[in-house]
């Protein structure tokens, strides 16, 4: 017992987030054969031997998407539908119920066909929930029964076609149909050209139904299970999945059993054990978890809003330091960086700003170089971006508008999928962001302190390109997302001359930032596959509160060194972090006041 509640608990660790997907569902029933069947057949006619009736070591992928229970007492997440010689548990149709029986084709054999199955399910009153989740394999005992041979292969996935078509028909909207596994790759038919060249013409006949079925019915969400390829990752890399053997059974007869289960890919000639089935398990969960998984990409959106609102914030400092007379015109160069949990960039601006009487005006162009690395995505990113902005002084009030835009490329983009060796790979995407603000503001000098409060509201837009991975398993395709929102920026600076000698000013400054009237949104979709695209939710961030301080002296006569450093906290999702080393080397002569270089 308690290693069956331990292998319950590893199965609930690698599923992990994946779990919210079989959780959205109000329950799961399967249709099919062994590898769903749930003990069933054991209840009809006494067999497999197994522990607990399964075909295998332990729970099914099925019942672990239903649920937990005391699987190694005999009990399932799943009511078994079956009973004693094929009898019919008439109380199991209205909770998480299991049909599958093991040696079932798609139709027609001794034992109860996967079509008699649905077909019984409706006499007994059992009924498809519009949150119901299906599950339905079948396919190989076809081919075990009748011969892997091409017409077998392509009738069963006819059949099989059919019987997705009857459950959509008796109102399934959610069907999880899985195809077969490369039956030449298992112990029992190792080697077997024809296994493997039936199986191949299953699943292509398969997946050519199951897409015209998708279309005629655009209501019913057809999912695709490709076990073929979950077991090509597993035995291309069985270390990864914790497995030592993958060419034997585990179970040879009752006295002739491995000791070490877990480390095997397969229970016999043809099942996996309990740890094969908690990775088809963790897999369907993420063909379920669409919109959690496609959140992933998410990060490179929020980049994008991210940096614009910083490119734009540096500007108006910038401004308003001339504005108090603290900082000389010209051309100057900087060293930048700016970070958070989820991205790291660093590079260089270069820019020029003037005062001519009440007006002060300037640019910048910048371009930073780094790394998208959020929690499961990783990505090169290039920027550039470029920014102007004027302020106009009405004493004591001053008046600004600023506006700017990024390019951003970001390139090598892998996202883990969460299954063990698979990643989603995309060569390149890009972004484009730009904003447009206006600040009103007033300066207070007192006691050789310039309190500056500002307000300022803005527009900004953002969007990252549509593109799509590459994996064995579970790549996503996306769509363009488009950010469209508001934001407004409430702050107060403080500056001061710190060092006469040197002519030095220190500023602090605190603020609050958020966004309003925020559109957003982009879908997810499962490449190859006939899943329906899914909308992600998500929630781009603006700084909300920050506080930044900053030093700058003159190295020369006319030429002021700064520095300066900024972290924002976005309402706790998260920390940004931003620097600045700054050289200004101004274009005239020393102009008058502590800014011009005289003392």
């Amino acid at each position: 017992m308690k290693h069956a509640i331990s292998c319950v608990a590893l199965c609930m660790a690698l599923i992990g987030p994946a779990q919210a997907g079989p959780d959205d569902y109000d329950r799961v029933i399967s249709f099919g054969d062994s590898l769903s069947d749930n003990g069933n057949l054991k209840a009809a006619i006494g067999l497999p031997d197994y522990i607990g009736g399964r075909f295998s070591n332990g729970p099914t992928f099925a019942e672990i998407l239903a649920g937990t229970a005391n699987f190694g007492a005999g009990e399932s997440s799943q009511a078994r539908f079956w009973g004693p010689g094929f009898s019919v548990n008439l109380g199991a149709v209205t909770g998480d119920v299991n049909l599958a029986v093991g040696g079932a084709r798609t139709v027609d054999g001794d034992l109860p066909s996967e079509r008699l199955q649905i077909g019984a399910f409706l006499l007994a009153g059992g009924r498809f929930g519009e949150n119901d989740l299906v599950t339905m394999l079948a396919g190989a005992n076809d081919l075990f029964d009748l011969g892997f041979v091409p017409s077998v292969a392509l009738s069963a996935a006819v059949t099989q076609t059919q019987n997705v078509g009857a459950v959509i028909g008796a109102g399934g909207r959610t069907i999880l149909v899985g195809n077969l596994p490369d039956l030449g790759a298992t112990p029992a038919h190792s080697g077997d050209p024809a296994a493997t060249a039936a199986t191949n013409a299953f699943n292509q006949q398969l997946d050519q139904g199951l897409r015209q079925l998708a279309a005629a019915f655009p209501q019913a969400n057809i999912i695709q299970m490709d076990l073929h390829a979950t077991l090509a990752v597993a035995l291309a890399n069985p270390a990864a999945f914790g497995f030592t053997n993958v060419d034997s059974p585990c179970f040879i007869s009752a006295a002739n059993q491995c000791s070490n289960p877990d480390q095997f890919q397969f229970w016999d000639g043809v099942h996996p054990t309990a740890a094969g089935h908690r990775f088809l398990a963790q897999y369907a969960a993420a063909l379920l978890s669409t919109d959690e998984h496609g959140k992933d990409v998410a990060a490179l959106g929020d980049v994008a809003v991210s940096t614009r609102l910083e490119a734009s914030d540096i500007l108006f400092r910038r401004g308003v330091s001339m504005l108090d007379d603290h900082t000389s015109g010209g051309l100057y160069a900087e060293i930048i960086g700016t970070g958070a949990n989820d991205y790291q960039l660093a590079g260089i601006r270069a820019g020029f700003d003037t005062k001519q009487y009440g007006l002060t005006f300037g640019g910048a162009l910048a371009h930073l170089r780094g790394q998208v690395d959020a929690a499961r995505l990783n990505s090169d990113a290039t920027t550039t971006q470029a920014d102007i902005y004027a302020l106009y002084s009405m004493a004591p009030f001053f008046v600004g508008v600023e506006g700017g835009v990024s390019f951003t490329d970001y390139d090598d983009i892998r996202r883990d999928t969460t299954f063990p060796t698979v990643f989603g790979k995309a060569d390149d995407t890009d972004s484009t962001a730009y904003s447009l603000a206006a600040t009103l503001g007033t300066q207070l000098k007192t006691g050789g302190i310039t309190l500056t409060p500002a307000l300022r509201v803005g527009y900004l837009s953002a969007d990252v390109g549509a593109f799509s991975e590459s994996a064995p398993l579970l790549a996503l395709g996306y769509s363009e997302r488009e950010i469209d929102a508001g934001f407004w920026t409430a702050r107060l600076r403080a500056s001061s001359q710190v060092f006469h000698d040197l002519r030095s000013v220190a500023y602090v400054e605190a603020g609050y930032e958020d966004l309003f009237s925020v559109e957003d949104g982009y879908s997810a979709k499962l490449v190859n596959n006939t899943a329906h695209a899914v909308d992600i939710d998500t929630d781009p961030s603006a700084r909300g509160f920050f506080l930044k301080a900053g030093l700058s002296a003159y190295v020369t006569e006319t030429a002021t060194l700064g520095a300066e450093y900024g972290v924002s906290f976005q309402d706790g999702d998260d920390e940004v972090h931003s620097g600045r080393l700054t050289l200004r080397i101004p274009l005239g002569g020393p102009e008058e006041g502590l800014g011009g270089g005289k003392d």
